[in-house]
C-alpha cells in the first residue's frame, strides 16, 4: 500500500468513527515483531501504551520496526512506515508527523500523551537522518 492509497482511504470518510474504523484496519497490516525483536527495539517515552520504534537505512531505502500495544497507534505507525519508505534521506530530514496526521484528518482526536510519543518519534527520525 502506498501513501497515496492512504491518503484516498482516508478522503472518503466522513466522520470520525470512519477515520478511527481505517485505523484499525491498517493495525492489522502492522506486523508483530517477535518478542525476541521487541526486547532489541527502543522503547518510546511519552505514551501510555508501550511502543517501540527503529528506524534504519536498508536495500537503498529508510525503513523503521514499530509496534505498540494499541491498536490506534499500530494504524498510525503502519501510515508512518509507509510515508517513511516512500521518502529519501534529505525528505526525512524535515520529516513531519503532525501535518501527516492533520492531512488525514486525524490529528484532533488524538491525546496529548499520544501526540507526544509520535513527537519523540519524529525526533528520533531526524537524529538518525543527521
Amino acid at each position: 500500500m502506498t501513501f497515496a492509497e492512504i491518503e484516498t482511504l482516508f478522503a472518503q470518510c466522513t466522520s470520525w468513527e470512519q477515520r478511527y474504523r481505517q485505523l484499525i484496519l491498517l493495525a492489522k497490516q502492522l506486523p508483530k515483531p517477535d518478542e525476541h525483536l521487541l526486547e532489541q527495539l527502543p522503547l518510546i517515552e511519552g505514551c501510555e501504551s508501550r511502543l517501540w520504534f527503529k528506524i534504519f537505512y536498508q536495500n537503498q531505502q529508510w525503513q523503521c520496526i514499530a509496534y505498540s500495544e494499541a491498536r490506534i497507534l499500530n494504524g498510525i505507525l503502519f501510515i508512518l512506515q509507509t510515508a517513511i519508505s516512500e521518502q529519501n534521506g534529505e525528505q526525512l530530514k524535515t520529516f513531519q508527523i503532525t501535518p501527516l496526521l492533520q492531512q488525514l484528518k486525524i490529528e484532533q482526536r488524538l491525546t496529548e500523551t499520544r501526540l507526544n510519543s509520535l513527537k519523540n518519534i519524529e525526533k528520533i527520525i531526524r537524529n538518525s537522518i543527521n
